[in-house]
């Protein structure tokens, strides 16, 4: 079972510490949505689909969010 949390790979959090940081996100961290779970997220978080998505969406693991959170300086 995959725990998923969806980000947008257009989003520039995720834009920037995936291209600066490659090497530190495994691939079993994150994958790409399929386009039935695109469907079915938007669904749930009712968004709309006009103009389609420009960039893969990408979806993190519930440990990739946390490197995430972990690689974030506030």
């Amino acid at each position: 079972m995959r725990t998923n949390y969806p980000i947008s790979e257009g989003n520039i959090l995720s834009k920037i510490l995936l291209k600066r940081y490659p090497d530190r996100f495994p691939e079993d961290f994150m994958f790409i949505l399929t386009k039935e779970e695109m469907t079915n997220l938007r669904c749930q978080i009712a968004s709309s689909n006009w103009g389609g998505t420009r960039y893969p969406t990408m979806a993190f693991t519930e440990h990739g969010v946390a490197l995430i959170y972990s690689m974030i300086k506030i």
